[in-house]
């Protein structure tokens, strides 16, 4: 009965369903944030995932100081680096010809 009465009050007041609905999930939310228990596992997980990173950045810098991740990756970055030179690397003109040797090439491939 009390709460039918409140209905129609809000109805009266233009609260639709929703928005009374929206508005008590919105309050339990806050209700939920202010408590004791959710500021204590807030901080709880802040603690555990600044753990985690360090842990993980040690293991990282362990693996990244070994001589074989340094041979692999200057490999990778080496062979990366001539394969994208020779993509880009201007064309070589021949003084005599006024062609470039790049054009011979592509003259005995046709």
């Amino acid at each position: 009965s009390k709460e039918r009465h409140a209905e129609v009050l809000r109805q009266k007041l233009g609260q639709s369903t929703w928005e009374n609905l929206s508005n008590e999930v919105n309050q339990g939310l806050n209700r939920i944030q202010q408590s004791d228990a959710f500021k204590k596992t807030s901080e709880n997980f802040a603690i555990v995932g600044e753990i985690a990173k360090e842990k993980f950045d040690g293991i990282f810098n362990k693996i990244a100081a070994t001589n074989a991740f340094q041979s692999m990756s200057g490999n990778f970055f080496r062979t990366y680096s001539e394969k994208e030179s020779k993509a880009y690397s201007p064309p070589v003109f021949d003084n005599d010809a006024n062609e470039t040797k790049d054009d011979d090439n592509l003259k005995g491939k046709r």
